[in-house]
């Protein structure tokens, strides 16, 4: 009887340490889903910022492009019908698309370095309202194409210590 009865309790013991660890191993796999279910939600929001961004890159350049498509149209069209003053003026504006383009691919790499926080901190002190009015030229062509007017508020002289790149992005 003691042994059938230590034997009886030796089988609850470890159906208790069984028990104990099932639910131990359960509870560490509802956490391992709920942390696969937060990257999941995470994973679908880097994808949609993700497509947001090309969705911005591709409108922001094409605008610029099509200029710099027209521009070039004209030039290699009509050629031998412009007189040298023209065609200077044209390719001042070519070289100043081409420019802006640039600056606003630059721009945009930036960004996407600055969302991916892979964007190196450099701070520096410079004329705030100076940068600003630089990226408002770059977007400006695009802000009046779309009736949207840009007004630079900051005072002259307002000088900050920030990092350039980050303040054009």
């Amino acid at each position: 009887v003691y042994i059938v009865s230590l034997l009886v309790v030796l089988a609850l013991v470890i159906l208790l340490f069984r028990y104990r660890s099932i639910q131990k191993i359960k509870r560490q796999l509802e956490k391992m889903n709920r942390d696969i279910e937060e990257k999941s939600h995470a994973l679908e929001s880097t994808i949609k910022s993700r497509d947001k961004f090309f969705s911005i890159i591709s409108h922001d350049l094409k605008s610029p492009f099509f200029g710099l498509k027209g521009l070039a149209e004209i030039l290699a069209e009509n050629s031998d019908e412009l007189s040298e003053e023209e065609k200077n003026v044209y390719l001042v504006k070519l070289n100043r698309t081409v420019k802006d383009i640039y600056m606003l691919l630059e721009n945009l790499l930036d960004w996407s370095r600055l969302q991916s926080k892979r964007m190196d901190y450099n701070p520096e002190v410079f004329d705030l309202n100076e940068e600003l009015s630089h990226s408002l030229f770059l977007l400006g062509q695009n802000a009046e194409r779309k009736s949207i007017k840009l007004i630079n508020e900051v005072p002259e002289n307002t000088f900050v210590l920030a990092d350039r790149r980050m303040i054009h992005s």
